[in-house]
């Protein structure tokens, strides 16, 4: 039970360590502390580009401690050949060339807090709901998805204001995840 306890006291004290502020001027809406921005994003690998953008708005509760939200939206496209030995029915065995074709939507809507525990640096967590839709058609085969997805990625990186340059990491790794299963690099701006 002191074990968490303890836990606890280490997580609540950084938080509740505000600098000058009594507790009724943090309790206190202000304006002035909202913040407002944007995380946008583009990737291009062998046939296939994507390109997104998630409008954002938070509040500054502490110097150090940011929370908000936001939506967005992302889309992917490839086309390309795909070859494959044909199945021991066809009559002339060899490759083929057979055109694919992808196409990726999601929208989500998001939860943030950004960290800040020294001037420029920033650790970051985001939780995400996706709604994902996927289409491909390979040949005459239509194969499509239509998915709520969750995510939760977690970063690290500078906030050289107004623009934010992160790595980060999807920690569920659902498959029908529209993050990368690796580190992936983001650039956001916030005001």
């Amino acid at each position: 039970m002191q074990k968490y306890l303890l836990l606890l006291a280490l997580i609540v004290l950084p938080l509740s360590m505000h600098g000058q502020k009594s507790q009724n001027d943090l309790s206190k809406f202000d304006p002035a502390r909202l913040i407002y921005g944007a995380n946008i994003g583009f990737g291009i690998s062998n046939n296939y580009w994507t390109v997104g953008g998630a409008p954002q708005i938070g509040y500054r509760i502490t110097d150090k401690l940011h929370v908000g939200g936001g939506l967005g939206y992302r889309y992917g496209k490839s086309d390309r050949l795909y070859s494959f030995v044909p199945g021991p029915q066809e009559d002339e065995p060899g490759w083929i060339l057979s055109p694919y074709r992808y196409r990726e939507n999601s929208v989500s809507i998001n939860l943030w807090g950004h960290y800040y525990p020294w001037k420029k640096l920033i650790f970051s967590i985001k939780p995400e709901l996706m709604h994902t839709w996927h289409k491909a058609i390979y040949e005459d085969h239509t194969y499509s998805v239509n998915k709520f997805t969750p995510s939760f990625v977690v970063g690290g990186g500078v906030h050289l204001k107004p623009v934010i340059l992160q790595l980060n990491y999807e920690l569920i790794q659902n498959k029908y995840s529209s993050y990368s299963d690796n580190v992936f690099f983001s650039i956001g701006f916030l005001f």
